[in-house]
């Protein structure tokens, strides 16, 4: 994001800083940001609805996103057969070797 205006909130989190914005749903899905040449959309890292009944997150320096709710919320998300999608446990790696679909995100 090139220019944001300054009014925009921002949070602090562990090695990341974020702006705070509040989009709705449609403009996530079509990507909410384009660049300069309005070529790459961009996405959030962090989106939750109003409720807060669900969140997902998505590290840009992973190639997977998590998503948080209600196990009925996951267990559609699980059933649903155009996403690859793996369940998970808090206790379960989240790191750049951690994907054990796709294998090591970076070599090391």
């Amino acid at each position: 994001m090139q220019r944001v205006n300054k009014a925009v909130p921002r949070i602090q989190l562990p090695d990341r800083s974020y702006y705070l914005l509040n989009v709705p749903l449609n403009k996530i899905a079509k990507g909410v940001f384009m660049d300069k040449n309005g070529l790459e959309p961009l996405s959030p890292s962090l989106w939750w609805p109003d409720d807060r009944t669900w969140c997902v997150a998505t590290e840009i320096d992973f190639r997977w996103t998590y998503i948080g709710g209600s196990q009925a919320c996951i267990n559609e998300l699980l059933d649903h057969e155009q996403l690859e999608n793996l369940a998970t446990k808090p206790e379960h790696r989240g790191d750049y070797a951690s994907d054990v679909v796709n294998g090591p995100v970076y070599p090391y």
